[in-house]
């Protein structure tokens, strides 16, 4: 079976997507090896970074903001915890407020 001719033979760049790399089969059905190439390949891009630089300080300020963002988040759920009934309604439904949309950037952050 040959590959539709865009991706062309025998080698792991296309002219039609420059910064795409292909990994192939070398025999049909056997994905061990192309899945060893593709995690190597994804490997040495974390290490490099797309644009030469490394990635592992970014990955770390990143972590270290995720985990100032989990402690907000752990502080506004305490003190809503911590609202009684005689709170006035209306701190409590902003706070609330916060929390959910705080939550909500979290959850894009992450992604």
């Amino acid at each position: 079976m040959a590959s539709d001719w865009r991706w062309l033979l025998d080698r792991e760049d296309t002219p039609w997507y420059p910064t795409m790399r292909l990994f192939r089969q070398q025999e049909l059905g056997e994905w061990d090896e192309v899945i060893t190439r593709m995690t190597a390949g994804l490997r040495e891009k974390v290490a490099e970074g797309a644009d030469g630089a490394s990635v592992i300080p970014r990955l770390t300020r990143i972590g270290d903001e995720l985990k100032q963002v989990d402690e907000i988040l752990t502080r506004i759920e305490q003190d809503l915890r911590q609202c009684d009934d005689e709170t006035d309604g209306a701190v409590k439904e902003r706070l609330d407020q916060s929390l959910q949309q705080t939550k909500t950037a979290q959850a894009v952050y992450r992604s």
